[in-house]
């Protein structure tokens, strides 16, 4: 297993992965690796400091062990002229992004780290950065955990989704897959989830969901969005719904209805005698 630490900015050559120039043994970046990451025992890493160019063209598909980005997102992976594949993706540093193709699981843990516009991962990715700005913005085909406390999901989900994080939400974008938001705060107040979504939170429902929901956290848990489809107020306390539900409001405990609903369950009950 070799460890290759990206510089980039070869006077000799293109910035391309497959130049041996901007990769060094060290992170001080001062020992020539005397190539690059091209296998799968390979460990490619952007140090925390001394890079001075993006990881822009892969120049064919390559496939190594790891990822490990600790920069602070000056400089960062956006190559998407082929895909990298990985065991494993980690963006560490404050602010590290990623703006490529990975194939392969992802973890943002550093402050406000991210998938960018334009980056696209198709595997699992876990947001355990904290503050708003740890986000997705790009595209991940893969289940999802934002753990991180207000982290964000902005761009495109296909696949299930877990908010764990105290104020996490789906701030905008699509979800095509289930969501459960389980944390304090833990909401939606835009996009759109195609899926059931359960909210176990003190957040509540404000985009847009095309399935079933459950509501069962506490005030001031409940819809203000748009619900194709039933939603059933279950074991919670201090809920409302004064958004538009297109199915069956199912009351399982008291609630405050300003909304409207496709029908109750006793217009259900009396449409069918």
């Amino acid at each position: 297993m070799a460890i290759f630490y990206w510089k980039g900015n070869d006077d000799s050559g293109p910035e391309v992965w497959d130049n041996q120039y901007n990769w060094y043994k060290d992170e001080a970046l001062s020992v020539d690796a005397g190539a690059f990451p091209n296998d799968s025992a390979a460990i490619a890493v952007i140090p925390a400091s001394g890079s001075e160019a993006n990881i822009s063209t892969l120049g064919a598909n390559r496939t190594i062990a790891a990822f490990i980005d600790l920069s602070n997102g000056t400089y960062r992976f956006q190559a998407v002229d082929f895909t990298l594949t990985v065991g494993s993706a980690s963006f560490l540093g404050a602010s590290s992004n990623n703006s490529g193709k990975i194939t392969g699981g992802c973890t943002f843990n550093g402050v406000g780290s991210k998938n960018q516009t334009g980056g696209t991962v198709t595997g699992g990715c876990i947001f355990t950065g904290t503050t708003i700005n740890t986000r997705n913005v790009g595209t991940i085909i893969g289940g999802c955990i934002f753990s991180g406390d207000s982290s964000r999901q902005q761009g495109t989900i296909t696949g299930d989704c877990l908010f764990s994080g105290n104020s996490t939400r789906q701030l905008s974008g699509s979800i095509t897959g289930n969501c459960i938001f389980s944390e304090t705060s833990a909401r939606t107040s835009g996009g759109t989830i195609t899926g059931d979504c359960i909210f176990n939170s003190t957040g509540g429902q404000g985009g847009t969901v095309v399935g079933t929901c459950v509501f069962s956290g506490t005030s001031p848990n409940g819809n203000g969005g748009t619900i194709t489809g039933n939603a059933i107020f279950h074991t919670g306390t201090g809920m409302d719904n004064s958004g538009t539900i297109s199915g069956v409001l199912v009351p399982l405990v008291p609630i405050t209805n300003t909304g409207t609903a496709g029908s109750l369950p006793i217009d259900a009950l009396i449409a069918g005698i």
